[in-house]
């Protein structure tokens, strides 16, 4: 049952009150300082906590770069745009010559040919918006085609310890959201700004051929205007940054909550994983009307402005046409038309800056990602491999997750072709660290990883990694089915080797009880399995694509004696003179090894088979001592017991 936290986290609006306070009313502050996220949790590492002063042109120039890929498509928008813009000045001189002329003179056959040139334009007004939208669609999701391919094929080359920063949320965030705003950037950066040109450079002119003083007037309300709003608008868009991240960081607690639902549920968290997902969406949603509430103070004063001026003219014409007949009424209804296109790109401007603050937020958050350097790349003079000769070896290798806590300290042992060398020692003793540098998974701070005498380095990473098959702990299976799991390491395996090598790790025995086999789903990160099943298919992935090198880093040890020992059966006839790396907690599972290292607080501390590390009563001797002896009356300690006893017989005689 879910128990109600008796201390809850701050609410929504203190958060956001200490929010304000930092950022400043419009966000003119700068960067959030402690570093939390909005579920209020966690340092928010692998965010970049706001913008770089003076860094938008650097990213708009990199966007143009991308853009100008499609010049051809920018080019037939420009174009439309341009067209429309003419099409439509032409109504309110239509409107001039309809009154002035056509309905004052009277003349039927003016106003019939008057009607059908305006429906003529009209059709061709349709016809080019009509093109227009559906170019801009074309174009938008080709963009988001063309950044979600960049950004994919980064993140799948994304060092690990940057992706684990990042965090699910945060890569989701940015591949859907972000780039969807990203693509828009076109339309609010520049063809918006574009439309809006013409329509202001039409609208100038149509202006001062009517009146050269009322001009000038509205040039300067809009000057002031469009200055105000640049500032205003520039000091926002931290804001708009800020709400992606927090959008970004509540889409991964959610991610874990959901991921770890059942961690949640006996803990009787449920509420207060509840009640974190909705403050912090509160705290975003209170972010977004402060900045929606300034957009609609932007706009409903310049909407005051644009009225206040319409009514000055009207009062003006009035004027002019009642007192000095110095205007007709065709003239008032162009001017006044005419200042609504004037006003209109300013409001056209206006929404496009607010939105465009939060494309050019997304914007920077994209560039930011493709922007994170790859520690692991080919050289140019990388050579292909396809084999292991002689074997792998560490050589005086140093590793540091980070530059001041060292894992490794100058490791060395070799793994000879054809043989199984086991790893074992206390956890955190520095093993599935190995494993990682094993695979190329990250590069050695110091000494080298040799391959048949050649730095790993030097070879071609997704060659050397082919050779390798992994079997873990932490299983990880997709949601599809039975064969689709195991055919994962050999995408066009036939249907014949995915049941031999299902055989091989004996889990062909269970799939067949399946009512739909092979062809059964079984659910994310296979829920519908047991953790044996589980394991056993794992197996069959790693068997399927015939490894040259096959690493278990601590395959068995989640099992139950069972699923162990059917495991073990299978690893016997799979690891014959195969080259294998296994990493153990269970001494028992690796008695058999042709050597067996020990490693203690980074470092090798003995090496050997398992007899000759138990005659020199090491650190190896202490472990498996004491393993024996919390396994009292299983046939392993019999066995044990009854050499040692034999042993003591022997010493004495």
């Amino acid at each position: 049952m879910a128990v109600e936290p008796k201390k809850p986290a701050n609410s929504s609006r203190e958060r956001h009150r200490e929010y304000r306070k930092e950022r400043g009313f419009f966000g003119q502050r700068g960067a959030k300082k402690d570093g939390k996220d909005e579920t209020g949790k966690g340092d928010g590492k692998g965010e970049k906590q706001g913008p770089k002063k003076g860094s938008v042109r650097p990213y708009l120039r990199r966007y143009a770069g991308i853009v100008l890929q499609y010049r051809g498509y920018v080019v037939l928008l420009c174009v439309l745009s341009l067209i429309g813009v003419g099409l439509r000045a032409l109504l309110p001189w239509t409107s001039k010559f309809m009154i002035d002329f056509v309905l004052v003179r009277g003349e039927m056959l003016l106003l019939y040919a008057t009607c059908a040139a305006l429906l003529m334009v009209a059709f061709t007004d349709i016809i080019i918006s009509t093109i227009n939208d559906y170019t801009s669609r074309l174009l938008s999701n080709k963009l988001r085609v063309h950044v979600r391919r960049l950004m994919i094929h980064h993140l799948q080359v994304l060092p690990l310890k940057k992706l684990d920063k990042l965090k699910t949320g945060g890569v989701i965030s940015r591949l859907e959201s972000d780039v969807s705003s990203f693509a828009d950037l076109l339309y609010q950066g520049l063809l918006t700004p574009l439309s809006a040109l013409l329509m202001f450079i039409v609208a100038i002119g149509s202006l001062a051929f009517i009146s050269v003083p009322v001009t000038l007037a509205c040039c300067v309300f809009c000057v002031i205007m469009f200055g105000l709003a640049y500032v205003v608008f520039n000091w926002m868009r931290p804001l708009f940054r800020d709400i992606r991240e927090d959008v970004a960081k509540i889409s991964g607690r959610l991610a874990e909550t959901f991921g770890g639902i059942r961690v949640v549920r006996c803990f009787g968290r449920e509420w207060h994983e509840s009640r974190e997902f909705i403050t912090a969406h509160h705290v975003v949603v209170r972010k977004d009307l402060h900045t929606v509430g300034l957009d609609i103070l932007m706009h409903r004063s310049f909407y005051f402005v644009y009225w206040s001026m319409n009514i000055a003219i009207w009062a003006c014409a009035g004027y002019m046409i009642i007192k000095r007949g110095s205007m007709t009424i065709g003239e008032v209804v162009v001017f006044v038309s005419f200042i609504h296109w004037f006003f209109q790109p300013v409001f056209m401007i206006m929404h496009s800056m607010s939105q465009l603050q939060n494309s050019i937020a997304c914007m920077e958050r994209i560039f930011d990602l493709l922007d994170e350097e790859i520690d692991l790349k080919d050289t140019l003079d990388a050579r292909p491999v396809d084999t292991v000769r002689e074997g792998l070896r560490f050589d005086k290798v140093s590793f540091a997750y980070e530059s001041d806590k060292p894992v490794l300290h100058e490791v060395n042992f070799t793994l000879e072709a054809g043989r199984t060398v086991a790893m074992v020692g206390p956890s955190g003793a520095g093993k599935s660290t190995v494993t990682n540098l094993l695979v190329r998974l990250y590069d050695v701070t110091g000494g080298q990883v040799l391959l048949d005498g050649t730095d790993i380095r030097k070879l071609r990473l997704v060659d050397y990694r082919g050779l390798f098959s992994l079997v873990l702990q932490d299983v990880f299976l997709f949601d599809g089915t039975v064969a689709e799991n195991i055919a994962y390491s050999l995408p066009d395996a036939t249907e014949a080797q995915i049941i031999e090598a299902a055989k091989a790790s004996h889990a062909h025995e269970f799939v067949e009880a399946f009512p739909d086999k092979y062809n059964t789903l079984i659910g994310e990160r296979g829920v519908k399995l047991s953790g044996g099943q589980k394991q056993r298919v794992s197996l069959a992935r790693a068997i399927l694509r015939d490894p040259k090198v096959l690493v278990l880093d601590e395959a068995t040890s989640s099992l139950d004696s069972e699923s162990e020992a059917l495991i073990q059966e299978a690893l016997k006839r799979i690891l014959k003179d195969r080259t294998t790396l296994v990493i153990a907690h269970r001494l028992s599972t690796v008695m058999d090894a042709d050597k067996i290292i020990v490693i203690d607080q980074g470092r090798i501390v003995e090496e050997g088979k398992h007899s000759e590390l138990l005659e020199r009563k090491g650190k190896y001797c202490e472990m498996f001592t004491k393993q024996m002896e919390k396994a009292r009356g299983s046939a392993v300690f019999l066995d044990w017991d009854a050499a040692n006893g034999a042993a003591g017989e022997a010493k004495k005689a």
